[in-house]
């Protein structure tokens, strides 16, 4: 509309406004996809199996997906989010530090929510006070959909990471 009524002089401007404005709107965009992936639109099953899947061809690391319970709800937004988040930053950090050649991710959705990420990694002594926000942010995840998350590892032995929410 500011085109149409403009003097010439500023068409040049115009133009780059135009486009500064189309770059936003798509950066815009990209982050709301960030913060609900459209994959859990095809349930939660479908959007962990695909995060493995994708996990493997992006880092090279084997990964298999387990799928255990017969529960054809869905569960809230939230819940849903806070487990693909969690499996998003746990893989996330087996490729940043484990150095795994295998990956086992396992979800059972019954009475209580189960997720368990187990890898054959490097290991670490988990009583170690930890800075990771990583680590902090997945706790965290957990406790608001009222859950707990525990990591079992020691150097040497691989980790396993235990979601359980009600």
């Amino acid at each position: 509309a500011a085109s149409e009524d403009a003097p010439p002089e500023l068409a040049g401007q115009i133009v780059e406004a135009k486009e500064l404005a189309g770059q936003a709107m798509e950066e815009m965009l990209d982050v709301v996809r960030r913060l609900r992936p459209t994959t859990l639109e095809l349930g939660l099953r479908n959007a962990v199996s695909s995060q493995v899947t994708d996990f493997t061809e992006r880092s090279g690391i084997e990964a298999e997906f387990n799928f255990l319970g017969d529960h054809t709800e869905r569960l809230d937004e939230e819940r849903e989010l806070a487990i693909y988040r969690v499996v998003q930053e746990a893989l996330s950090n087996i490729v940043q530090h484990a150095d795994a050649s295998h990956v086992d991710v396992t979800l059972e959705l019954s009475d209580v929510v189960v997720l368990t990420i187990n890898d054959d990694g490097q290991g670490f002594d988990p009583s170690e006070p930890t800075k990771r926000f990583g680590v902090i942010g997945m706790r965290e995840r957990a406790l608001l959909e009222g859950g707990i998350l525990e990591i079992e590892s020691s150097p040497g032995a691989g980790t396993t990471l235990r979601m359980e929410m009600p």
